[in-house]
């Protein structure tokens, strides 16, 4: 694989825009000093060719492989002054929309094969050659039917859709497949309609062309599940099929549009090639050779037929009005030394993005279509960067949106699933603050893992917690009537059941059945308590007045220790004590009155 194929397509007016990725088969030779073989015929169309160019010419028609051979494009037409107004845009309708209607292989895209990082696509295109791929097929809306390669990525469930260009078919996505594939997605590569395996005979430059890649996001979505995550990745006209793809309504699996190289509309770069490009092997525009009045008149021409036959307007390509409704994160890619669709295009598109996050990456010494040949590492890292941070503003959307997940009026989350989810927000909270030291797969799996806690949240009605507060309350309020009292037994199976009760009660996570089974218990709890006759309390006996008695023992002790070696007090004894005292008391008073009267 020395040489490549860059074609530069579009006949001698369109060639670079296909990206050709193919080997070269055979490679133009640089016109020189050396082939002085001039024709001058008198001819005008022939007039300052050399003959080694006027054979590559005849070969480039005569190689025409369109179905119709009407459709093969007349190289001496284009280029001849002499050529009719209505012939010249008859065939510059066929140059730039019928499929097949040139082989016209110069080289046009320069040698590639001394840039820097050349040897990487050659791997990538090793690679996407030797791994396993399925082809698949869709019908598109018109009918057509349309060819894809699938290259399943273990169990992810992320797919990048990648758009070839003009051209082209699905092997030029190896370099972008390969990107995708180490970045964990699964890769599906289509063949544009009129391209490759599928079929069609017109091609409009991604505006019919971005209803079929809607189909085939459905078909992906339908393919690795609901919750899949795509990106829509495109290279020149397929960079503007992606564009013009993204300003449709698209399923919230769409998650970023990464463009590289593409144009703002398809008359601008018409116009711009009409201008600038030189036809090669002639060396001149075809402003130079036609004059702007007959170009355009020759366009214009081109124009009515596709809308004749398509039903499409060159005025309805627009890339740039297709991004000016595409909110989607998106990714403005351009090699700062591209001169077939001019790298100056990159920033009106980037300026008309209302995306909610953009960024415009240029190449440096990138030419049309290959930039990753002149700089891989900027280009891998920058669109890892961009994936990366979408992907986590898909995490943060999910945190955000979880945090802030209420249910129905009248209901409440599950206990189990709103727990499930708050578990799964902490973690995913976790990831997110990590920032740049998060891998990518523990991003990814997070963010399934929140997704699908917020689409697992369950919801139920609120309890009715009326019945259990007044079974509260009548518990609470019981009271044995008076001359009555219930039972030690009963009243404590109403304890416990209160006890319960409120517990229950003070659970918000409690159940509709849990409330009603405690209010039932609590009920019945009340309902049997059991009262009985309050029993009088026994009369207490009176206790000894232990102070009393040891008064009179001391008494006792006293006589004793005066009676100390007398007679024991007899009943004699005392009847003599008694008459003494009487006898002592009569002479205390006689003597008493004597006194007294003496005074």
């Amino acid at each position: 694989m020395k040489n490549w194929k860059w074609g530069l397509g579009l006949g001698i007016f369109l060639f670079s825009l296909s990206l050709g990725t193919q080997q070269s088969i055979a490679h133009a030779e640089n016109v020189t000093s050396a082939d002085t073989t001039v024709v001058n015929s008198g001819d005008t169309k022939l007039d300052g060719l050399s003959a080694n160019q006027i054979s590559q010419l005849e070969a480039a028609v005569n190689n025409s492989k369109a179905v119709d051979p009407n459709d093969n494009v007349d190289i001496w037409k284009i280029i001849s002054v002499e050529t009719p107004i209505e012939e010249l845009g008859h065939e510059f309708f066929k140059l730039f929309f019928i499929r097949d209607s040139f082989d016209i292989n110069l080289g046009g895209g320069g040698d590639i094969t001394t840039a820097p990082d050349y040897g990487g696509m050659v791997e990538d295109h090793n690679w996407f050659s030797q791994i396993p791929t399925e082809t698949i097929t869709r019908q598109s809306d018109d009918g057509l039917k349309l060819s894809a390669k699938y290259i399943k990525n273990g169990n992810s469930k992320k797919t990048a859709i990648i758009a070839h260009g003009y051209h082209g078919s699905n092997n030029d996505a190896a370099s972008w497949a390969k990107m995708y594939y180490d970045l964990g997605y699964n890769i599906l590569a289509p063949d544009a309609r009129s391209h490759g395996e599928s079929e069609g005979r017109i091609i409009t430059f991604g505006w019919a062309e971005r209803n079929d890649y809607k189909g085939w996001i459905q078909q992906m979505i339908e393919t690795t599940g609901q919750d899949t995550d795509i990106v829509l990745q495109g290279v020149s006209m397929g960079a503007a099929t992606v564009m013009m793809t993204g300003g449709e309504d698209l399923p919230e699996n769409v998650r970023a549009v990464i463009e590289d190289c593409g144009y703002t509309s398809v008359s601008d770069e018409i116009s711009y090639l009409g201008q600038n490009l030189k036809v090669p092997l002639v060396n001149r525009t075809l402003l130079e050779i036609h004059g702007i009045d007959r170009l355009n008149a020759a366009i214009k021409i081109a124009s009515d037929e596709l809308q004749e036959q398509a039903g499409i307007s060159i005025d309805e390509m627009s890339s740039i009005n297709q991004v000016k409704k595409n909110t989607l994160p998106q990714l403005f890619i351009h090699g700062d030394n591209d001169d077939f669709v001019p790298t100056e295009m990159v920033n009106p598109l980037f300026e008309a993005s209302p995306a909610v996050y953009k960024k415009k990456v240029l190449i440096k010494d990138g030419p049309h279509g290959v930039s990753m040949a002149y700089d891989r590492l900027t280009y891998h890292t920058e669109v890892t960067n961009f994936i990366y941070t979408v992907s986590t503003m898909e995490l943060q959307d999910y945190i955000t949106k979880g945090t802030n997940l209420t249910p129905t009026a009248g209901n409440r989350f599950t206990a189990e699933t709103k727990a499930n989810l708050k578990t799964v927000l902490t973690t995913a909270q976790s990831v997110l603050d990590k920032k740049a030291a998060a891998t990518q797969t523990e991003v990814d799996n997070v963010t399934l893992d929140l997704k699908a806690a917020i689409s697992n949240v369950v919801e139920e009605a609120i309890p009715t917690t009326t019945e259990l507060q007044a079974a509260i309350d009548q518990a609470k309020a019981a009271k044995a009537k008076d001359g009555y009292e219930f039972t030690a037994e009963t009243q404590q199976a109403l304890k416990d059941k209160l006890q319960a009760a409120e517990a229950v009660l003070a659970n918000a996570n409690a159940t509709q059945a849990e409330i009603d089974q405690v209010t039932s218990d609590l009920n019945a709890a009340f309902s049997t308590l059991k009262e009985v006759k309050t029993t009088p309390a026994p009369t207490p006996t009176p206790k000894p007045d232990t102070d009393k008695d040891t008064d009179k023992n001391k008494d006792k002790d006293t006589d004793n220790k005066h009676n100390q070696g007398n007679l024991p007090q007899t009943g004699e004894n005392q009847t003599q004590e008694k008459i003494l005292t009487v006898i002592g008391a009569t002479i205390l008073g006689f003597t008493g009155f004597v006194l007294y009267k003496r005074r």
